[in-house]
């Protein structure tokens, strides 16, 4: 996982711990080789789901390069705002910072 990725993931965790439930997109990243059987049954044995959540969001950084999308991906059908809101960060990554003075970044914006 890029470190862009694992920057997002740790500005949003309060956000998808909150709003997200891991039961619906884990058979999808254990599809995608993204979690481990190992793993699958360690966060079937936590009872609280929200530490389920948190669980999973410490698990993924260590998972590979496909991880990050496969994630995106479990949520496109259950969590669909979280979905877009994770590629609208992503987006919001690659995007060179606006300098100190806003003329200059309009100038900027213009020329390209």
């Amino acid at each position: 996982m890029e470190p862009k990725q694992r920057r997002i993931l740790r500005r949003l965790r309060l956000e998808l711990a909150d709003q997200l439930r891991v039961e619906q997109l884990v058979q999808y990243l254990y599809q995608e080789r993204v979690v481990s059987q190992n793993f699958l049954e360690e966060l079937e044995a936590e009872p609280v789901s929200v530490r389920r959540t948190l669980k999973l969001l410490d698990y993924l950084p260590g998972r590979g390069p496909r991880a990050f999308a496969a994630f995106i991906e479990s949520l496109r059908d259950e969590f669909p705002w979280l979905c877009r809101r994770l590629e609208e960060e992503e987006r919001a990554e690659d995007e060179p910072e606006p300098p100190e003075d806003g003329l200059l970044w309009l100038t900027y914006k213009t020329r390209l």
